[in-house]
């Protein structure tokens, strides 16, 4: 991962959304698999994370991940 924790600008409203992209390298010489992708918050509901599609990351290959942050309530 380029960086280990996303910080969202503050503040954003209710039903409003900002999205901020990681982005995953495999800098080894052999394959990467993704066994799962976590997200560690008090508010889970109101993450999604996308990108990455494929589960097996090649040597010196990269991904995107997008994370959304789109609050439902407080």
């Amino acid at each position: 991962l380029d960086q280990t924790s996303l910080i969202f600008p503050s503040p954003i409203e209710i039903g409003n959304s900002d999205q901020l992209t990681l982005t995953v390298t495999n800098s080894g010489t052999a394959p990467l698999e993704f066994q799962g992708i976590s997200l560690e918050s008090n508010s889970d509901n109101h993450f999604k994370v996308e990108g990455c599609e494929n589960p097996i990351l090649a040597p010196n290959g990269s991904c995107q991940l997008r994370v959304t942050f789109q609050p439902q309530s407080e």
